[in-house]
């Protein structure tokens, strides 16, 4: 902000997400900032920066993004784990449409993701009818201090690394400002920091890296497929940007290796797979413990289920209930980020109004079915069509109601969630009323193996989506349904059913339900 004003730009638009900060800045402590979010050139918004970006009518003469990062969470292996829209290759075609003709973008990562945004910002500019990349890039690092080397090596990249990528061509006399802003080819600058260091300029006359290759290639899949850093741009539906590591790469000794490693904040800049082996252990971890505190309960407890008729098929049902219902509920959130802007909103409108409404639809299928086994061959089929047009619709609703107020995006929200929410919530109690017409020992077990890969299903849904993306996650949700379609069709005949009589003293369905 300081350097905007500084430079006299005439307006300037500060977007934060966390209405707290800026509520700081902008009132409880305006004073100690001298007034700065209150120069009338200053417009302080609280949106997410990608949202913000998309429902803007204005064009920029710079978009920036300063190292909205922290080497502390990056070393965790915590970004790898969340989504992050704004730097995905949609968010670039989004900051090119609101640029002014020699509009600038402008972002700082930690050196070793410059190169993938080199690629993004590559594949953007080619979208929007762009072809001669190398003159529309520059690129720069700050080389560590003396601590910093001390502490991590001499080899150490670069944790303050920038792109510039303009929409009209860099000229050479641009070029030569920009290096005189940033001090290179001198060694210490103004400030009495390290001078910066060129990675990458349209004129650079020596060498070849891999930033030049990567504008020139005529091949660029062949390219992503030659390098073992992960360099394919990330999408908004696989916004995993800090997914470094190919998953085909890591093995046992990569796994060993990290752990015996003392883990500094610098090896986050690295080429160690941090999240995708934390993961990995997670999933291991949940599926140990879930089959401790689930499974083996009720294998010692309640073995009886497990010789019920058909038990085998109807619990195959259930999985598939529990990891189709997760697997939905994550490829929303994703979908409905975007729309909402606020990550709070959007976790509190999707998983609220999927759980209302899962909750309404279990309460109707009582109410609507006398019998669980006919209402279940409409239940599901219905269910199919639902997740379809969700597919499809939510997408032109988003584009066409982008640009309205909150309110009534989340209310809109709500409306859309409301049917296919419905729906998701039929399935489960309908079926254990049948399941308790076939054998009350089978109704622990459905609920355990339900919940079992529920829970296994948060963490492989994840994986899932850093690897193929939501759709496909959406996708697998809708085939672990039609799986369940299948089963109960082959395995719920009124005869096989009748074959097990109901035992006598058998557990009531509204009595479980309430339970």
């Amino acid at each position: 902000m300081l350097d905007a004003l500084h430079f006299g730009a005439a307006e300037i638009t500060a977007v934060e997400v966390n209405p707290i900060i800026n509520d700081v800045v902008l009132r409880r402590m305006d004073d100690f900032w001298g007034g700065l979010f209150s120069q009338p050139e200053v417009r302080l918004v609280t949106d997410e920066g990608r949202s913000f970006v998309r429902r803007s009518h204005d064009q920029f003469d710079a978009i920036i993004s300063v190292h909205t990062i922290s080497n502390a969470a990056l070393a965790s292996g915590a970004l790898a784990l969340s989504e992050n829209y704004v730097l995905t290759r949609e968010a670039f075609e989004d900051y090119l449409d609101h640029l002014s003709p020699d509009g600038v973008i402008y972002f700082t990562r930690p050196e070793p993701q410059i190169v993938r945004l080199f690629a993004t910002a590559r594949e953007a500019l080619a979208n929007r009818g762009v072809h001669d990349f190398p003159s529309h890039f520059y690129a720069f690092r700050i080389p560590p201090d003396d601590a910093e080397r001390k502490r991590f090596g001499s080899n150490r990249p670069s944790f303050r690394a920038g792109l510039l990528v303009k929409k009209s061509p860099f000229t050479s006399d641009g070029i030569r400002e920009i290096e005189n802003l940033l001090g290179v080819a001198h060694q210490w600058n103004e400030s009495l920091v390290p001078a910066a260091e060129t990675l990458y300029s349209p004129f650079q006359t020596s060498g070849r890296t891999l930033y030049q290759t990567l504008l020139t290639t005529s091949d660029l899949p062949a390219l992503y497929r030659s390098e073992a850093q992960q360099l394919v741009p990330a999408t908004d539906d696989r916004p995993f940007f800090n997914h470094q590591t190919r998953w085909s790469s890591i093995n046992r000794g990569m796994i060993r290796k990290l752990f015996a490693e003392k883990l500094f904040g610098g090896l986050a800049l690295g080429d160690r797979p941090i999240a995708e082996v934390c993961l990995l252990v997670l999933l291991a971890q949940t599926m140990v413990i879930s089959t401790l505190l689930i499974l083996l309960p009720l294998a010692r407890f309640s073995r009886d289920g497990l010789q019920a008729q058909n038990s085998a098929a109807l619990l195959l049902y259930f999985a598939a209930l529990g990891f189709g219902f997760i697997s939905i509920e994550m490829a929303l959130l994703s979908q409905f980020t975007l729309f909402l802007g606020q990550p709070v909103y959007t976790f509190a409108v999707v998983l609220a109004s999927l759980l209302v409404f899962s909750g309404v639809g279990a309460n109707l299928s009582g109410r609507l079915w006398a019998e669980p086994q006919p209402a279940l061959q409409r239940i599901l089929p219905l269910l199919l069509c639902g997740l379809v047009l969700t597919a499809f619709l939510i997408p032109v609703l988003f584009r066409v109601a982008l640009g309205l107020s909150l309110p009534w995006r989340v209310l809109l929200g709500v409306a859309a969630l409301a049917p296919i929410g419905t729906l998701l919530g039929m399935p489960f109690p309908t079926a254990l009323r049948m399941v308790s017409e076939v054998s009350s020992s089978l109704v622990p077990w459905s609920w355990g193996v339900n919940g079992f890969f529920t829970v296994i299903g948060t963490i492989s849904a994840q994986i899932l989506a850093m690897t193929f993306g939501f759709r496909f996650v959406l996708l697998c949700g809708a085939v672990c349904y039609g799986v369940a379609w299948a089963v109960l069709r082959k395995t719920t005949a009124p005869e096989s059913l009748r074959a097990n009589s109901r035992p006598e003293g058998a557990l009531d369905v509204g009595t479980s339900l309430r339970s």
